[in-house]
C-alpha cells in the first residue's frame, strides 16, 4: 500500500511531467536519443561489432589488448563528443573520421590474429614469448609494410610495443614511403635511445622496456614510458609533419591523446600501462 498522500502524489506527477516537457528537459532527450543513434548507426555498429570479435579472438590467442581497448575507447568518446556538436556537417566529418578509426583499429587487430594463425600453424595453446616475439615482427611486416632488422642475439625487441604505438595513430602516419624500415642496435652509446634517417626507425637495447620519463605535455609532466615515448618520437620524424621542431609537437599531441585515454579507462578500473620504474635518457634524435 502506498502510503503517500494523494495530493502529493499528484504534485509529483505534475512535476516529473513539467520536468519532461522542459526545453532543457527535451534537449537532453534529444541528446541521449542522438548518442544512441550514432552508436546504432548500421555502419558504426558494424565495425564496432567486427571490432569486438578481433579483440576476443586476440584475447583467446593470449594477447594483450590492453593498447587496444584504450583506443577503442578513444573513438567512442569520439563520437560522444560528436553528439555535442550543433553543426550537422561538422558532426558528420566527426563521426566519419571515428568510423575511419575504428575500421583501422579492426584491421590492426585483424593483422595481429592472421599472424598469429600464420606463426602456430597447427599448435595448441597460447604462444610463448619467443613465438609471441615472431608473431608481432610478423604483423609489422604484413600489417605496416616494415623491413626489420636485428643484431644476432639481440631480444630486447619490444616488438609488441612498437605494433602497439603503430596501431595507436591515424595508418596514413605510419605506413608511408617515409617509413620503410626498424632496426634495432645492441651498441651501448645507443641504450634506451632511438634515432630516424633515410626512411628508418633506429632503436637502441632499452632492457625489459619498463623505464619511464617525464614528458612535459600541455606544459605539465607526465610519466610515461621511455619504449612507447621514443617509439612515438621517431615515427613523428619519419611522419614528415615534424621537421621545425624535431618531432616534439607532433609527439605531444599523441601523448596528449594516450594520456586522454588512459585517465578515462582508469575511471573504468582498467590498469594502465605507465608505471613508475628505472628512468631511462630521452630518445636521440
Amino acid at each position: 500500500m502506498n502510503s503517500t498522500a494523494p495530493s502529493q502524489r499528484r504534485r509529483a506527477a505534475r512535476s516529473d511531467r513539467k520536468s519532461a516537457w522542459t526545453p532543457w528537459g527535451r534537449l537532453l532527450q534529444s541528446a541521449t536519443e542522438f548518442v544512441s543513434k550514432l552508436f546504432s548507426a548500421p555502419e558504426v555498429a558494424e565495425v564496432q561489432k567486427q571490432l569486438r570479435g578481433e579483440v576476443d579472438t586476440l584475447e583467446k590467442l593470449g594477447l594483450g589488448t590492453d593498447r587496444l581497448k584504450f583506443d577503442w575507447a578513444d573513438q567512442e568518446q569520439a563520437l560522444v563528443d560528436a553528439a555535442k556538436l550543433t553543426d550537422a556537417s561538422g558532426c558528420d566529418a566527426a563521426v566519419k573520421r571515428a568510423r575511419k578509426r575504428l575500421e583501422q583499429l579492426r584491421d590492426h587487430a585483424q593483422a595481429l590474429a592472421q599472424a598469429t594463425k600464420k606463426v602456430m600453424g597447427d599448435a595448441k595453446g597460447t604462444p610463448d614469448d619467443a613465438q609471441k616475439s615472431t608473431i608481432y615482427q610478423k604483423a609489422l611486416k604484413e600489417r605496416y609494410g616494415l623491413k626489420i632488422e636485428v643484431p644476432k642475439g639481440m631480444s630486447n625487441t619490444h616488438f609488441d610495443r612498437v605494433f602497439d604505438m603503430m596501431g595507436a595513430v591515424p595508418r596514413d602516419q605510419t605506413k608511408h614511403r617515409k617509413l620503410k624500415k626498424l632496426s634495432y642496435t645492441d651498441d651501448k652509446n645507443w641504450k634506451g635511445s632511438g634515432a630516424y634517417g633515410g626512411a628508418e626507425i633506429l632503436m637502441g637495447d632499452f632492457g625489459n622496456a619498463k623505464g619511464t620519463e617525464n614528458y612535459e605535455v600541455d606544459g605539465k609532466k607526465v610519466p610515461a614510458n621511455s619504449f612507447d615515448v621514443t617509439t612515438l618520437h621517431e615515427m613523428g620524424h619519419a611522419s614528415g609533419r615534424c621537421q621545425k621542431d624535431h618531432g616534439q609537437a607532433w609527439c605531444q599531441v599523441r601523448m596528449r591523446r594516450l594520456e586522454a585515454r588512459e585517465r578515462r579507462h582508469h575511471r573504468r578500473r582498467h590498469a594502465g600501462p605507465f608505471q613508475e620504474g628505472e628512468q631511462c635518457r630521452q630518445g636521440a634524435d
